[in-house]
């Protein structure tokens, strides 16, 4: 299978995946797989070329492709996996969509204009994704990892490595503290997570234009 994504070169599948998959920039236009031009896109060569777009769409793919191969990341119960695909969903719908106010250069972020009324709805929205928690964990739906795990967390990785060296927040400030417990226990016990994030925080997530204001007048208590 190839990924076409917007990281680096250097980017190394191999930390991540055990099957084929490679991890490229596109080669031509991407409008030819997906038609609003964005990336990931999967191209799934075992399945005649199958073209894949959207993250959440590319996800629930890989975890079917790879059912019975460690971890299915569909926890056992319906209960918690329906709470799984509410995580999944808040975080695209309302995370997702303006989280561009970190590291994008310049507005839109999502329907903000400015960068300070985007943070102050960011830290909202995962407080209201903190209630959503499964408070005994040790993951987001309870005792077993789900596919909200694998969406948030890259999503965490952008909050904990910009917030604290750009905004002045720290990420526990915007987490919460069953998120926050969520998080660092991810990276304590979970390898897979851990080198995903050792590899993500290598990436330059802030382009060279964006300006450097601390945003000192949000508020700071969670």
């Amino acid at each position: 299978m190839l990924i076409f994504s917007s990281l680096l070169p250097s980017f190394s599948p191999s930390l991540f995946y055990r099957k084929q998959i490679e991890i490229k920039k596109p080669d031509g236009a991407l409008t030819e797989i997906n038609p609003q031009g964005k990336v990931p896109v999967l191209i799934d060569h075992s399945l005649n070329e199958f073209q894949i777009f959207e993250s959440d769409t590319i996800l629930r793919h890989l975890v079917g492709k790879y059912e019975g191969t460690g971890p299915s990341y569909l926890p056992s119960s319906l209960a918690a996996r329906t709470k799984s695909d509410l995580i999944c969903r808040f975080h695209d719908m309302y995370i997702t969509t303006i989280q561009g106010c970190m590291y994008k250069a310049s507005p839109p972020f999502g329907v903000f204009d400015n960068r300070e009324d985007a943070l102050i709805e960011l830290k909202k929205q995962m407080k209201l994704l903190e209630g959503m928690v499964d408070g005994e964990g040790p993951f987001l739906c309870g005792k077993e990892k789900s596919m909200a795990d694998a969406t948030l967390f890259c999503t965490g990785v952008f909050l904990e490595q910009i917030l604290p060296n750009h905004f002045g927040w720290t990420y526990q400030e915007v987490f919460g503290p069953l998120l926050t417990k969520w998080w660092e226990n991810l990276l304590a016990t979970e390898s897979a997570f851990q080198k995903v994030g050792e590899c993500l925080a290598l990436l330059p997530f802030l382009p060279p234009s964006l300006p450097p204001p601390c945003p000192t007048s949000l508020p700071r208590a969670y």
